[in-house]
């Protein structure tokens, strides 16, 4: 507990941001009760613990494809305890090698190395108008609906936002660039929103 506590003072001092800490048997675990935990809180899931944490936490966290979780979403099940509570060789036969993992999983196993993520260096979305547009308003409801996008794939690597770049093809000219860096990195699309709107 007070390595984890050095940790989330070290992250905050040298980086600005809040830390969640998580401490386990195991990454995946690890990852939920840095997930659950309150900011600048470090949460310790005892060794044997692994299984009755997990049991509440949503399926929608198992680190399996979304055809599998699709697949359990149809059985009836939500919660992870309730995947758990399934016969291995029933999910094995019905999924296959998935089939052990997310059983795995759902018990608090996972021998998954534990590898750096990739930095993600640019993320794309992009729309097209039918018929060129001019309204400042329709302009702002189609960039919050690719911020949105945006903004999920980034909730769901755990990332933040630290820059913005806008391009507008405009009609019978050069495009239009908005460009900036944001103060405190986010992954709030609305508050990325704000700040295009105060650049368009």
């Amino acid at each position: 507990e007070n390595i984890g506590k050095l940790m989330g003072q070290e992250i905050s001092e040298k980086t600005k941001l809040q830390a969640q800490i998580g401490i386990a048997a195991s990454k995946f675990v690890a990852g939920v009760a840095a997930l659950s935990a309150a900011t600048i809180f470090t949460r310790i899931v005892s060794p044997g613990g692994d299984k009755k944490f997990l049991e509440p936490f949503s399926i929608e966290l198992l680190e399996v494809d979304d055809e599998v979780k699709e697949w359990l979403r149809r059985l009836g099940l939500s919660s992870i305890g309730q995947v758990a509570d399934l016969p291995r060789s029933a999910l094995v036969e019905q999924l296959g090698p998935e089939g052990q993992r997310v059983h795995d999983l759902a018990c608090g196993i996972d021998n998954s190395p534990v590898r750096a993520r990739q930095k993600l260096i640019l993320l794309e979305q992009e729309i097209d108008f039918e018929v060129p547009d001019e309204d400042r308003s329709r302009l702002l409801a189609a960039t919050s609906l690719l911020l949105g996008r945006l903004t999920s794939q980034l909730k769901n690597r755990n990332q933040v936002c630290g820059q913005v770049r806008l391009y507008l093809n405009v009609e019978h000219g050069d495009g239009l660039l908005v460009d900036f860096s944001l103060k405190i990195p986010t992954d709030s699309a609305q508050i990325i929103l704000n700040r295009i709107k105060h650049h368009l």
